[in-house]
């Protein structure tokens, strides 16, 4: 298995969580002594669950809590490392979840008999005089079986489990049984504890494979950056939230200078990285980006990041535009209560838009840029947009920073206080085509507090940079001269 840049304390819980998962879903095995009653070559192993069956509650209990074990140990993984997954790794997490979420929906949606022993049960399941709970378990119990086989597959070729290839085949060899026992009539009980019977050895197997697992500190994200042309003055863009490199190309194509673009973690094509947004981390990316004084052209949540690079690297900067920026004059940090309940939002927005993201992911970022524009222009090409808004990561990160936004604007209002602006020029362009006039007040104090100059364009909307690249032009110019 490659190696997995991951926090270690979650994920040697996730792993117990599975080894324990895997000890509670065989609690079948003691079938035979505790239910003498049902046929272990042709019974379901959810018969000892069903309701007229005795022990049946010891039985609920250990498959529902194999059940909330998985999902848990799924999210504690997502939550301890939510860069380093590729598509099969995130179909395997997702799959598991599923067969999670299966397990306890089995439990819930009980038999109310046992066919395969009872004669008068399958009279009257044939009849359809069962209840809607008898009918639902044959859907819990293919969700839970279709998810299982999905964890188990896309686990094997995301991290390179030989033991999980074999295990997985055997599973669906196990699976297809099932189903011809089904229409034979016989072996049913049999083709399924051997399925039921491998995914629990699959759990057990990736428990303990999690607790093996490295613990890596170097860091490791990535970030995409896209150098071009030549000259003065040098300018680095600095995205709103969500953005990617490619929505600055109307104003890059304007200008014949040195121009540098990058997608922030998770943005983009950069890769996720783990541990809270903040304004020290983002202004110190910026600083690494050159070794020069540059202008800093920031748009919308960008603009926090841009001035915190102004005043905790003032020696750094040239001269800074902010793109219709994002202003909050009088805002406090979220309690530490609430930011912990949040914690989790990104990582299951990861999970659910891995599904998600390829088929709305492009549509939805294109009708939301549209929103904000008066050309009604989307910057990018479509294999770009695809490529980028078709990930669930993406999703994943900008969720992350939102629910970032009002601790880092926070943060920001304390900065001021201990850092003052450096003497540089600075240009707020105000768009008002989508904001009230209380905006365009906003916007003139923040230029107030930052020294600079506010331009306001009354009919412009939010991407101005995409609607009005030749005026986010002309403020380079201003602030470079």
């Amino acid at each position: 298995m490659a190696d997995m840049t991951h926090d270690q304390v979650p994920v040697r819980v996730a792993g117990w969580a599975l080894i324990t998962a895997a000890v509670c879903y065989t609690a079948w095995v003691l079938g035979p002594w505790l239910n003498p009653g049902i046929d272990e070559r042709a019974g379901y192993v959810s018969a000892y669950s069903a309701s007229d069956q005795p022990h049946r509650s010891f039985f609920a209990a250990m498959d529902s809590t194999a059940g909330v074990l998985i999902v848990l140990a799924v999210l504690l993984v997502v939550l301890s490392r939510p860069g380093r997954w590729t598509w099969p790794v995130v179909t395997g997490f997702l799959g598991l979840a599923v067969l999670g979420a299966g397990t306890v929906a089995d439990m819930v949606f009980s038999l109310d008999c046992t066919p395969y022993e009872d004669t008068t049960c399958a009279l009257l399941e044939r009849a359809g005089n069962v209840s809607m709970s008898h009918d639902l378990h044959t859907v819990t119990s293919s969700v839970a079986v279709t998810g299982g086989v999905a964890g188990m597959i896309g686990l094997s070729l995301g991290w390179r489990l030989g033991w999980g290839w074999v295990l997985a085949t055997v599973e669906v060899v196990a699976v297809v049984g099932s189903l011809a026992a089904m229409l034979y009539g016989d072996w049913m009980g049999v083709a399924q504890r051997v399925q039921v019977g491998t995914a629990s050895v699959f759990l057990a197997a990736l428990g303990f494979t999690l607790l093996r697992t490295r613990t890596t500190t170097e860091p490791s994200t990535v970030l995409h950056v896209v150098e071009e042309g030549s000259g003065t003055p040098e300018v680095v863009f600095s995205s709103g939230l969500g953005e990617a490199w490619f929505d600055w190309d109307p104003v890059v194509a304007l200008l014949d200078c040195r121009t540098i673009r990058f997608d922030r973690p998770g943005l983009g094509l950069s890769e996720p990285e783990a541990g809270p947004v903040t304004l020290e981390a983002e202004a110190a990316r910026l600083a690494a980006l050159t070794a020069g004084r540059p202008v800093v052209v920031a748009h919308s949540q960008g603009g926090f990041y841009a001035e915190a690079f102004a005043r905790l690297h003032p020696d750094r900067i040239g001269g800074l535009v902010l793109v219709d920026p994002s202003c909050e004059p009088d805002i406090s940090p979220r309690a530490t209560w609430h930011g912990g309940l949040l914690k989790p939002v990104p990582a299951l927005t990861l999970v659910l838009a891995a599904a998600l993201a390829p088929l709305a992911g492009p549509a939805l970022r294109n009708l939301g840029f549209k929103a904000q524009t008066t050309t009604k222009a989307v910057p990018g090409t479509r294999r770009q947009i695809r490529q980028v808004y078709g990930s669930g990561r993406t999703i994943a990160a900008t969720a992350k920073e939102f629910l970032a936004y009002r601790d880092v604007a926070a943060e920001l209002l304390s900065l001021r206080k201990s850092h003052p602006m450096p003497d540089i020029p600075v240009v707020v362009l105000t768009a008002l085509g989508d904001a009230d006039d209380k905006w365009r007040v906003a916007h003139a104090d923040l230029a107030a507090e930052l020294n600079g100059r506010q331009i306001v364009f009354p009919d412009g909307r939010h991407m101005l940079h995409v609607d009005q690249p030749e005026a986010v032009v002309a403020a380079i110019r201003e602030v470079s001269t």
